[in-house]
């Protein structure tokens, strides 16, 4: 039999043969390595994205406050919208740093949704807008202090109390006599309305009392309309039984209206008292008792109306054909109104954007 080697140049072309098929072997190997690890990269970007939405819808994120946030890794595992442990980057391996990296995202006007992207380091601008003054109240007033005047919280609202709490709004900055005009009376916690009261007025009888507050103030209040929520709800039961104050609050709730500006309601009224008597006594001292008498909203049925007495500060329900009290506008601030400066204080007012 003829036994015959290879020649040097078969050799040299297996040699090749076998680089090559090497080569394109390394190649695919190392593309389907990356492309593992591009959809690993992929996927926990997506759960990245997932976990912001979440965030941005629980702990509502307002988009007309804040135009772009940077919310960090750690930031999300913080509020339980990730496992807390290590993350890798699949496409190098190393952990992310938690406090660096994160998730941006920017409001999209033509969507109306955030834009989400991950960003490292300080790649990441936020851009908030002005606090709102709902935020800003709620976190520098002393919620239910231990005595005096102050914010109190009861199960839907938040509600100014005492007999001068820093409550001042200047709605008209023009005007320096209106600094000390309006009062803050309460902080709807579902809504986030803010109800105000104008606490000057003028004399009217009820039997043109609704139409008089929505067509005469509407004019008077036309430099800060943007900011008064519209149609918003309001409690106008009849009150009959004044025993408790959880009494009259159930009897107010029993009906409604949606008016722009309206009146207080009596559980406003009795609400502002220290008194926790004071539905049943002349004892409702507090920034509510003005130096005028003036009506209420709520009605006590057979064409009797509640009014506040200036002179005792009692509530009354007399009939409404045979007097004419003071009406003082009350409006709802929409939750959007963003805080400009001040304390609340007679002095320092708060002042809106």
């Amino acid at each position: 039999m003829n036994k015959k080697g290879f020649t040097l140049i078969e050799l040299l072309t297996i040699i090749i043969l076998l680089a090559v098929i090497a080569t394109l072997s390394f190649k695919i190997v190392t593309t389907s390595i990356n492309e593992a690890k591009e959809r690993s990269y992929n996927t926990l970007i997506a759960r990245f994205k997932v976990a912001t939405k979440k965030y941005l819808l629980e702990q509502d994120v307002d988009p007309e406050m804040t135009n772009q946030l940077c919310i960090s890794l750690k930031e999300l595992q913080n509020k339980g919208y990730l496992e807390t442990k290590p993350i890798k980057n699949p496409k190098t391996g190393e952990k992310f740093n938690l406090d660096n990296v994160g998730m941006s995202a920017k409001f999209n006007d033509s969507t109306k949704q955030y834009d989400l992207q991950l960003y490292v380091g300080g790649n990441c601008t936020q851009v908030t807008n002005q606090t709102t003054l709902y935020s800003k109240i709620l976190d520098t007033q002393t919620i239910a202090p231990s005595s005096g005047d102050g914010l109190y919280e009861t199960n839907d609202s938040y509600v100014f109390k005492g007999s001068n709490p820093n409550n001042y709004i200047w709605l008209n900055e023009t005007n320096s006599s209106e600094k000390t005009r309006y009062r803050i009376v309460s902080l709807n916690k579902d809504d986030k309305l803010i109800k105000i009261v104008d606490t000057t007025g003028d004399n009217t009888s009820v039997a043109n009392l609704t139409a008089a507050v929505d067509t005469t103030f509407k004019s008077k209040y036309n430099s800060f309309m943007d900011k008064i929520a519209e149609n918003a709800k309001w409690n106008s039961g009849n009150i009959t039984d004044l025993s408790s104050y959880k009494s009259v609050l159930s009897q107010e709730k029993m009906s409604n209206s949606y008016q722009t500006i309206s009146l207080l309601t009596l559980s406003d009224y009795i609400g502002a008292s220290l008194n926790s008597k004071c539905y049943k006594s002349n004892n409702c001292n507090s920034y509510l008792k003005l130096s005028n008498s003036y009506w209420l909203v709520t009605s006590s049925g057979s064409g009797y109306h509640w009014y506040v007495n200036s002179s005792t500060g009692a509530v009354q329900s007399v009939n409404f054909n045979n007097y004419t009290y003071r009406k003082n506008p009350a409006f709802y601030l929409n939750e959007h109104v963003q805080f400009k400066s001040g304390d609340g204080s007679a002095t320092n007012p708060y002042t809106l954007n």
